[in-house]
């Protein structure tokens, strides 16, 4: 059909194809059929124009809806709200795959979930994930000359039991291992016998820890990071981060301190001032090592949160060169890594400038025992957070 056929014989309005010209012309029949005069209603172009924008910004908004409603579910597979499962749930689905390949035996399954029900119950983690002895082995490998001649000196936390992920966290639980990591250290020290952990020896379970953060929420500790994750943990995947482990230990009358590194401040996206921090917290009141390499604090670890992992620092080295290393306990190393550490192989453990490069870090600190007063204070100030900025 040419151009001339497709143009409107009652008003000459043209249209690029035939069906868009056989609506108009309908519109036109419609319009004499109605009591409505003509000056009452738009043009025929007006009208087709309208209900055209009306039915396109119909679509684009269900098709707007469609994604929120994607990103949302997203979220919460990647944040484990979703009700996909919790820790015991992927431990003994993790089990049952290991029979299937006859990685274990139909007796070990039964034996290993009786004792996993049996942590649950007690909620004291099973130690199934636990590594003891690598800050001895940190301080005999120091001893032995086990490090590279540019070292000058080092300092490292109290006795800290390593955690590592196990099969029923892996891909969320690095936050609740890094805590397991923190409370081994706090129950060995004096000054935090008000835990009662029994010598970093009864150290609570993932599920355990998520009863306790809720518990701290149900006592007005953060209550807009509880608000974010519906106020729920257990028995979700949900990770958790420095704001909830704040709100844990300060409702167990620990105090701390949130410093935000909240952008770089080196060249190529680098944090040396982080790794400054760090040799000033575990060297303040500490006496530097005179002639030796190793000094052993009394200082509890540090832990590190950063965009989709969270890792303890236990110690900070410095170098003849004037450069820092962190040494960093990490719940992904894996058995093969920390028996690399027990042979007395420091080198898994350091982390130097060139390898922080992400945007921002934050580090929480623990800093001491509250008395009842200073624990109410602390509460009403977590509702609105406020953290020390470097720079």
């Amino acid at each position: 059909m040419n151009e001339v056929e497709r143009v409107c014989p009652l008003c000459g309005v043209s249209f690029s194809d035939f069906d868009g010209l056989q609506q108009h012309v309908q519109l036109h029949s419609d319009l004499e059929k109605s009591p409505t005069q003509c000056h009452e209603v738009p043009s025929c172009s007006d009208q087709l124009l309208a209900e055209a924008l009306h039915a396109e910004e119909v679509q684009n908004r269900h098709e707007a809806e469609m994604r929120e409603k994607e990103d949302f579910l997203r979220l919460q597979r990647q944040y484990g709200l979703d009700g996909s499962g919790s820790f015991v749930h992927q431990e003994v689905t993790q089990m049952e795959r290991e029979v299937a390949r006859g990685v274990m035996t139909p007796s070990e399954f039964h034996n290993r979930r009786s004792q996993l029900l049996e942590s649950l119950a007690e909620g004291i983690d099973d130690g199934a994930s636990r590594t003891d002895g690598l800050m001895a082995a940190i301080n005999h490998a120091y001893e032995q000359d086990h490090h590279p001649a540019g070292l000058r000196a080092s300092w490292i936390a109290a006795e800290t039991s390593h955690y590592r992920a196990g099969p029923g966290d892996v891909g969320w639980g690095c936050g609740y291992r890094n805590l397991q990591m923190l409370l081994s250290c706090l129950a060995r020290l004096q000054h935090f016998d008000c835990l009662g952990f029994q010598g970093g020896l009864q150290i609570p379970s993932l599920p355990r820890l998520q009863e306790l953060v809720e518990e701290a929420w149900t006592k007005g500790f953060d209550p807009m990071g509880a608000s974010s994750l519906g106020g729920r943990l257990r028995n979700t995947r949900a990770w958790i981060g420095s704001t909830e482990i704040y709100s844990f230990l300060s409702a167990q009358g620990v105090s701390c301190r949130l410093v935000d590194f909240h952008r770089p401040s080196g060249s190529a996206g680098t944090h040396p001032r982080l790794l400054q921090w760090v040799l000033n917290y575990f060297c303040s009141n500490t006496i530097s090592p005179a002639g030796q390499v190793l000094c052993q604090t009394r200082r509890p670890p540090l832990y590190l949160q950063h965009q989709g992992h969270s890792r303890t620092i236990v110690g900070v080295e410095e170098w003849h060169n004037g450069g820092l290393c962190l040494l960093i306990f990490d719940p992904s190393q894996n058995c093969r890594t920390l028996q690399r550490i027990l042979d007395l192989d420091v080198q898994p453990l350091r982390r130097f400038v060139g390898s922080l490069k992400h945007k921002q870090y934050q580090i929480l600190a623990v800093e001491g025992v509250m008395t009842r007063e200073e624990t109410e204070a602390c509460r009403i100030a977590s509702h609105v957070f406020t953290t020390q900025r470097i720079p």
